[in-house]
């Protein structure tokens, strides 16, 4: 019998749960007011003043880390959170005079599970063309090096048609 691996499981929850009861804290104040360096006062109260920028950014939270805890699309999650994390990261950095425990916490959880899904991140980061681009039906993906090795002749064809060329030899 395989054992199971707990530490993906326990990273998936801290990190969603991190920004569960950040979003939530948003609208429910159950946890003591941050203090804030002038600068970083100046940057969230710019961001609560466009009237939607901060509670979208809250309320993303809430979602993401409402489906991290219950491991519902993680790979969309992770992707969809990255810049949130960034951003949390450098705004510690940067603006307040924090420990950086949670936004450290926020980027090894981050990274972490990254690696841990990394296969299903594989074709994001593979050169790819598309092809009829202007038919009803969802575009055809070719991964050049796929084809090149299973049709020689489309790859050819590919090759010699106009502007495509260019793309190919990079």
């Amino acid at each position: 019998m395989k054992k199971k691996n707990w530490l993906p499981i326990l990273m998936r929850t801290l990190f969603g749960a991190v920004f569960l009861v950040s979003g939530t804290n948003n609208y429910l104040s159950f946890m003591p007011e941050s203090q804030y360096s002038a600068q970083g006062l100046a940057f969230i109260t710019a961001l609560q003043e466009t009237g939607y920028l901060f509670d979208i950014i809250k309320s993303l939270e809430i979602l993401g880390g409402t489906m991290l805890i219950l491991n519902m699309f993680t790979p969309f999650v992770l992707i969809l959170m990255a810049p949130i994390v960034v951003n949390i990261f450098l705004f510690e950095l940067f603006l307040s005079s924090s420990f950086m425990i949670v936004p450290t916490l926020l980027i090894v959880c981050e990274m972490y599970l990254f690696w841990e899904y990394r296969n299903l991140f594989k074709w994001l980061f593979s050169y790819q063309l598309h092809t009829h681009t202007n038919d009803e039906h969802p575009p055809e993906v070719l991964i050049l090096d796929q084809l090149k090795e299973a049709n020689k002749e489309e790859y050819e064809h590919l090759k010699d048609i106009k502007g495509i060329n260019n793309m190919i030899l990079r």
